[in-house]
């Protein structure tokens, strides 16, 4: 799941919720996530398809999403 945060920047969350908070957890504060990610193993990517305009967006590293036909 992508969350647009007031910044205007995007965070990845979990699919599932904490059963007792009802929350999702962001993907960056799991271990094995930040672990694999720090270790170059894991590299994580976001997609938003925008219906509207028919439209890829890829999230960047500066967490803001951009056309794909705008990318390098």
């Amino acid at each position: 799941m992508i969350r647009k945060l007031p910044s205007g920047e995007y965070r990845l969350y979990s699919g599932s919720k904490n059963p007792k908070t009802g929350k999702r957890r962001n993907l960056g504060t799991f271990p094995v996530v930040r672990e694999a990610v720090a270790a170059g193993r894991l590299a994580v990517h976001g997609m938003h398809f925008d219906f509207r305009d028919c439209e890829l967006r890829i999230l960047g590293a500066d967490g803001r999403f951009v056309p794909a036909r705008d990318r390098d």
